[in-house]
């Protein structure tokens, strides 16, 4: 019988071969686990019942003439009972520990070793997240977890063909855009130009981009669109793409409701600290522009004196845009900015600062 225990402990130890293969803890437990249930007490079971069987002819029925036989066959049943008692308790055992850590010992049609089941009917799940698979395109950063329709060079077996439409539609957002970034974009927001391009217009000026999804470039297009840039069928088209994949794929939260858009376009953001910093430097050469001019005003001229109102309306946000365009169209007309420069950077800031605001009715530059 201690041959059957010693058989039994090499077969538990089995399992380490699969540590040294593989380094993982995880795969360890669940293996070992998974292996005694499987493996080792169903093969000690059988071969405690063979020698059971096989003690049993020999006592019973060959010597069972004999007094000395007749002792060891009582010894044997003793004994056989409790090894049993014992292998199926340890059994027991072993199904507690795998169910009260989470790891049912069914197996798992793979031969990675640090898989497992939840239960007998879940299918196998990874111990340590599986790295993500070549070519499949990230989720969408934040609070989208279902990630954004796949590129033309992802497989097709990510979105297959249905998606197609949603990337010719966004490439007629940018073939339709191309001429207005290239032009009068730069002209409207100067050295902001980058900085607007890439916090409010998604990847309609650049290459597709994956991890942008459907929502961030549909407002990004109906931006487009308040500038002039792209006409409404452009947008109205890739919505109508993208209602489509959605409705294929029997999604209905990746579905897009052109009054949403609207509504998030029109949401005031932050500005980033770049533009705020472009801004103080604009500041500082129109004040001193100012400066120059009352310096150079002829005395008798006092109507044309720039006084702290005028300034201040230039730079109070509590007033309207169009206000504080009016404001610098008035200096402006005077002389009063020195340069053509120094006015169309105020333009551009204020309109940069406009876009930030979700308000796309832009001043032009001189």
């Amino acid at each position: 019988m201690r041959y059957i225990f010693l058989l039994g402990g090499m077969l538990v130890l089995l399992p380490q071969l699969a540590l040294a293969q593989t380094g993982s803890l995880q795969g360890l437990i669940s293996g070992t686990l998974g292996f005694i249930d499987q493996v080792a007490i169903p093969v000690v079971l059988g071969i405690a019942f063979l020698f059971v069987v096989w003690n049993g002819v020999r006592f019973f029925i060959i010597g069972s003439d004999n007094d000395e036989s007749q002792e060891n066959a009582k010894r044997l049943a003793l004994y056989s009972v409790a090894t049993f008692v014992v292998i199926i308790s340890f059994w027991g055992i072993v199904k507690i520990i795998g169910s009260g850590i989470g790891l049912d010992t069914a197996p798992c049609e793979t031969s990675q070793s640090d898989y497992y089941r939840v239960n007998r009917s879940a299918p196998c799940q990874a111990l340590i997240p599986p790295s993500r698979p070549p070519n499949v395109p990230p989720m969408n950063p934040g609070q989208d977890p279902i990630g954004a329709i796949p590129s033309s060079s992802a497989p097709t077996n990510v979105g297959g063909t249905a998606y197609l439409p949603v990337q010719t539609a966004a490439t007629a957002a940018r073939t339709a855009a191309a001429q207005y970034l290239a032009t009068d974009f730069v002209g409207q927001f100067g050295a902001n130009a980058t900085i607007v391009q890439n916090a409010l217009l998604a990847d309609i000026g650049r290459a597709n981009d994956p991890s942008i999804s459907e929502r961030a470039r549909a407002e990004a297009m109906f931006r487009m669109t308040e500038l002039g840039a792209i006409p409404d069928t452009v947008l109205a088209n890739y919505v109508q793409a993208v209602n489509t994949y959605a409705t294929t794929i029997n999604r209905p939260d990746r579905s897009l409701d052109i009054t949403a858009v609207i509504s998030n376009v029109a949401a005031v953001r932050s500005l980033p600290a770049s533009v705020t910093t472009q801004m103080i430097s604009t500041r500082s050469l129109v004040t001193q522009a100012f400066t120059d001019y009352n310096t150079n005003s002829s005395p008798q001229a006092n109507d044309d004196i720039i006084v702290v109102s005028e300034v201040s309306a230039l730079y109070n946000r509590s007033s309207s845009f169009e206000d504080r365009y009016a404001a610098a169209e008035s200096l402006r007309s005077r002389g009063a900015f020195g340069t053509v420069s120094n006015y169309n950077r105020f333009i551009q800031d204020l309109n940069t600062e406009r876009a930030f605001a979700g308000n796309y009715d832009m001043s032009p530059v001189r």
